[in-house]
């Protein structure tokens, strides 16, 4: 292996700890959602429950089941604390980068892989939710394995991939709903008719075996829940929390259409400068429509294009916003900065606001302690 190839592995590993695990020890819990996630967790303990999810002696049908089983399992083995709490989503963001340097590579090369690891690993956005107590880095991982595999399943047609796409998808229903199937599904639906392979997307979407995959691995709770607590969970869950948070805005967060375009320039720093490079090339990245004359690096900025594109429009339509929605897409932005990061004369500049955000990361909390004694 080149000496460089170390150097670069050494500057993910760095960016990873520094983003994903830096004191999600000893930084308490913050936001609202963490505090409801943790205690659900607890209770689970406290009523020997591990089906239904309760907060305050009140079932939860927020989210499904699979990130307070991860957070239960992190538990028994560190405590109830906030690192054993955090550490499922600190360990899930590890995998979404090396599963996005892996996937880069493999279409392209190890140079544009590592841009594309340091960007995801260093951005503002998935280093705030990728340590959360949250059930959305899980997410965004099984999202991300099943949008990758799907685009290998096109680029060589083997079946296997879209039966890991299956997998990750049911892994993906399990912790957090519908949005794990409707976003690959769509925008997979959306790439393959854009390149004249509406056939080969039929062909995987009826793939008897994935399907039998994603009901072993998806289904038993979800019936186990419904036999449970019946038109309750289907309310709760379904209705509630999927159809009603689409359809209106719940709990005050509301937006305008403008909502998430302006969240993508936050959510990439310090690498906004890149998003207006890609902007530049939208309309060659995406058009015309070459069907099966694509090389692989052109139909990888398309498929992020749409990826990318999908998720803004379909979450910009919800009347709830959160910004970290927009997480489930930005991969896809993300390895288009990746691929025209190495065009980019004197980018070794644009690197430099990565290791001035690694330094505020770093002093930040001495920072606050010796602030806050001044007041």
């Amino acid at each position: 292996m080149p000496q460089s190839r170390y150097i670069q592995f050494f500057i993910l590993a760095l960016a990873v700890f520094i983003g994903f695990y830096g004191y999600i020890g000893t930084m308490p819990l913050f936001d609202l959602d963490e505090g409801a996630f943790t205690t659900a967790t607890r209770e689970m303990f406290l009523r020997h429950d591990f089906i239904t999810p309760y907060l305050n002696s009140v079932p939860r049908f927020d989210k499904p089941i699979l990130i307070y089983w991860l957070q239960a399992a992190s538990a028994t083995i560190f405590g109830f604390n906030e690192f054993a709490f955090r550490l499922p989503s600190a360990l899930a963001s590890t995998a979404w980068v090396f599963l996005i340097y892996r996937f880069v590579a493999l279409v392209t090369d190890s140079e544009k892989a590592f841009y594309a690891a340091l960007i995801a690993a260093t951005s503002l956005m998935p280093t705030i939710v990728g340590k959360a107590a949250i059930a959305d880095a899980i997410l965004m991982l099984f999202i991300t394995m099943a949008m990758f595999a799907i685009f290998r399943h096109w680029q060589t047609g083997r079946a296997v991939y879209i039966r890991w796409a299956y997998v990750a998808m049911a892994l993906g229903f399990l912790t957090k709903g519908p949005v794990a199937v409707v976003i690959p599904g769509a925008v997979s639906l959306l790439f393959y008719l854009s390149t004249g392979r509406w056939s080969l997307w039929w062909r995987a979407v009826m793939d008897w075996r994935g399907i039998v995959l994603f009901l072993v691995l998806a289904m038993p709770w979800y019936v186990a829940e419904y036999l449970r607590e019946g038109q309750a969970f289907i309310n709760g869950f379904f209705l509630k929390n999927n159809v009603d948070r689409f359809s209106a805005p719940m709990e005050g967060h509301s937006g305008g259409f403008l909502f998430y375009p302006l969240v993508t320039f936050v959510a990439l720093m310090p690498f906004t400068g890149l998003v207006f490079v890609a902007l530049r090339n939208i309309f060659t990245d995406v058009l015309p429509f070459r069907l099966n004359t694509l090389s692989d690096e052109a139909a990888l900025k398309r498929f992020g294009w749409i990826w990318f594109l999908f998720v803004l429009i379909l979450f910009s339509l919800s009347g709830t916003k959160l910004p970290h929605y927009l997480n489930y897409g930005l991969v896809g932005l993300i390895f288009i900065l990746a691929l025209y990061f190495p065009k980019i004369s004197n980018r070794w500049l644009h690197l430099m606001p990565i290791w001035i955000f690694f330094v505020l990361l770093l002093i930040l909390p001495t920072l606050l302690n010796i602030l806050i004694d001044k007041i």
